[in-house]
């Protein structure tokens, strides 16, 4: 009996990364703010107060990265009339295909996007007045 109660534990903590990978969450475009330099502001601001490290620079796209132990992930930010956010890599979040077709990756990429995409909501709300 005991063997049994071990084997189903086993069996339950082996599982439980895999639960935690989702489908990858890439946020519609939303609305930039009318002067590029502004925008680019407000996205530096967010990248900074998250913890994100900016990598490359160019007119109009930041490619970013936020590493958290081993967990490492890169996106690319491009903005002009609006602002969109793409999975670019990571290390360490098994991002995959599941069995459907769909990308996916550990659940944490997802909320640190959704994090990042609000900050920069609520900063070009505050920085439009």
């Amino acid at each position: 009996m005991r063997f049994k109660k071990f084997a189903v534990l086993a069996l339950v903590l082996l599982a439980l990364p895999a639960c935690r990978r989702a489908k990858i969450y890439n946020p519609e475009p939303f609305k930039a703010l009318s002067a590029t330099s502004k925008t680019q502001k407000v996205i530096r601001a967010a990248l900074a107060g998250r913890g994100w490290r900016i990598v490359k620079e160019e007119p109009g796209e930041i490619h970013a990265a936020y590493v958290r132990r081993s967990l490492v992930a890169r996106i690319v930010i491009t903005y002009a009339d609006t602002v969109t956010i793409k999975y670019e890599g990571s290390e360490n979040l098994k991002h995959g295909i599941d069995k459907y077709g769909d990308e996916v990756i550990h659940s944490r990429y997802n909320k640190w996007i959704e994090t990042l995409v609000s900050d920069i909501n609520r900063n070009m709300l505050l920085a439009s007045d």
